[in-house]
C-alpha cells in the first residue's frame, strides 16, 4: 500500500499485513510531520479498477464505500457539493457577463 506525506510529498510503501485494521499514524522520516492513515478507506489490492473510486481533490484511490479521503481528509459529499456550487456560480457569472456585453 502506498501512502504519501501531505507535508513534503514523500511516498512510503507499507506492508499491508503490518498495518493495523484501524486508523494509524507514523512520523515522516523526511519532515518529521505525522502521516495519518485510515485503513478502512484504503481499497485492498484484490479490487479491480472498476470497484475503486478516485478522490476528486487529490486523486487517491478509494474504496466504493469511502466517505472521507485518508490522503487529503476531505469529506467526499461535502466536497462534491462545494464543486457543484462553484460550477453553478461560474456559469451564472459567465451568463451575467454575456448579458452585459
Amino acid at each position: 500500500m502506498k501512502v504519501q506525506c501531505k507535508n513534503c510529498g514523500h511516498v512510503y510503501n507499507l506492508n499491508e499485513k503490518k498495518v493495523p485494521k484501524r486508523k494509524a499514524k507514523f512520523k515522516c522520516r523526511q519532515c518529521q510531520e505525522f502521516v495519518y492513515l485510515n485503513v478502512a478507506n484504503v481499497p485492498p489490492k484484490s479490487q479491480s479498477k472498476d470497484q475503486i473510486k478516485e478522490c476528486p481533490k487529490c486523486g487517491f484511490d478509494l474504496s466504493p464505500a469511502a466517505i472521507e479521503c485518508p490522503n487529503c481528509n476531505i469529506i467526499l459529499e461535502k466536497y462534491k457539493s462545494y464543486i457543484e456550487k462553484k460550477q453553478a456560480e461560474n456559469m451564472q457569472n459567465e451568463s451575467d457577463a454575456a448579458e452585459g456585453q
